[in-house]
């Protein structure tokens, strides 16, 4: 549940003052999306994430905006609630790079036991033959 929280408000930072919203689909990456999964693993985090992403939603509010001092309001109760008088917890990322060799190495390993599995299986019938 912590996960679908830390997606929802890096889809809300993505679409945020976004005029690609009124154009196509906008949304996170996959490997942003599996780094808010393997991250948010206790609230302390969760609310570090929050942090991060009500940050580059309040660096995009428009100073022409009428609303953007409701906005900005809205920001600083979520920072509140965010970072209770503590400081933000750290958070480890691994590289993107590091992510996309680990997908990488996870489908070429699925291929070549894919393709092994297939061999061997022509191989015991043709022996059966």
């Amino acid at each position: 549940m912590l996960q679908v929280k830390v997606m929802a408000i890096a889809t809300l930072a993505a679409c945020y003052n976004n005029k690609q919203v009124f154009r196509g689909v906008v949304k996170i990456r996959k490997g942003q999306a599996v780094t808010l999964m393997m991250d948010a693993t206790n609230i302390q985090a969760v609310k570090a994430i929050m942090y991060q992403y009500v940050e580059e939603i309040y660096q995009k509010i428009p100073s022409t905006d009428p609303s953007s001092n409701k906005t900005q309001q809205i920001i600083a109760s979520i920072r509140a609630m965010s970072l209770p008088g503590g400081p933000m917890a750290s958070r480890h990322h691994y590289s993107p790079i590091y992510l996309s060799c680990a997908m990488l190495l996870a489908a070429l390993s699925w291929q070549y036991l894919s393709t092994i599995s297939k061999a061997a299986e022509e191989y015991v019938q043709a022996g059966e033959n």
